[in-house]
């Protein structure tokens, strides 16, 4: 059966392939499959010069079936505070480090954020925030090498860690 428009004829799997490709650009990409973790429950706020600090090893398990690239600039840390997550320790970028897991596996990263006080000094934290608390850490993950030469749509997505306790 085909339809007429017009003088020209529209064959329907015409019709089909034009509303798939509709369909196609505006779907947004599934959602990876990735777990991030402190590897322990408990991690420890450090005071330092003009500032806090804390380090924690992070697992992250890539349950995916493509090899996802975690990193870049980041992470960043917030604080559950009354039930909303608020961004406390903000990434300082100095040089992008990107970690690849493949299909399956997993890695640890060390992880360590900062946050100073002192007025010249970035990245900066309000030591008002950063108190003892519950966390979690703030990713970004893609299915493809930042730091390559893919033409490929990004795939980008932000992905959190589980929560986890800071404490003094």
């Amino acid at each position: 059966m085909t339809l007429l428009r017009g003088s020209r004829f529209i064959p329907p799997a015409l019709m089909l392939l034009s509303a798939m490709a509709c369909l196609r650009t505006t779907r947004t990409p599934r959602p990876l499959l990735v777990a991030i973790r402190a590897s322990s429950e408990s991690v420890r706020l450090m005071s330092i010069a003009h500032g806090l600090s804390f380090s924690v090893p992070v697992v992250i398990s890539n349950n995916d079936s493509r090899a996802l690239y975690v990193g870049g600039c980041g992470p960043s840390a917030e604080r559950d505070i009354g039930g909303q997550w608020t961004t406390v320790f903000s990434p300082a970028c100095i040089g992008d480090q990107v970690w690849k897991v493949d299909a399956g596996d997993s890695i640890v990263i060390p992880v360590t954020l900062y946050g100073y006080t002192a007025d010249a000094m970035l990245p900066r934290v309000d030591v008002d925030k950063a108190q003892a608390g519950v966390y979690r850490l703030i990713f970004y993950v893609d299915t493809q090498d930042p730091t390559g030469t893919s033409t490929s749509p990004s795939q980008t997505q932000k992905v959190a860690s589980e929560p986890f306790n800071l404490i003094n």
